[in-house]
């Protein structure tokens, strides 16, 4: 039997729009064998296209404690980056 390894990303936040207690969430999303299906790789080529291809600005991930949005590790002005915007109307093909 072959051994493969599995690609794990991971996430932990203490503070977002359901949590505003500071409870630790984690999240984890794991590599799929087909790309089209593959999790991990589009949020991939999201930030590839949206930091290299696209309009966006280079982010700084060094933390600013001076914001009013910081918590104990700081605020990072990355974590203000949307992966999934809401009220996008797709058509569907016919």
């Amino acid at each position: 039997m072959k051994r493969e390894h599995l690609q794990l990303l991971a996430l932990r936040a203490d503070n977002s729009k359901t949590n505003q207690q500071g409870r630790l969430d984690k999240f984890a999303l794991a590599r799929h064998r087909d790309s089209l299906r593959c999790g991990v790789g589009s949020v991939a080529m999201q930030a590839l296209w949206s930091l290299q291809l696209g309009n966006q600005e280079r982010l700084f991930f060094e933390p600013n404690f001076s914001s009013q949005k910081h918590g104990k590790f700081g605020f990072r002005e990355w974590w203000d980056w949307k992966i999934f915007a809401g009220g996008v109307q797709f058509q569907r093909r016919k």
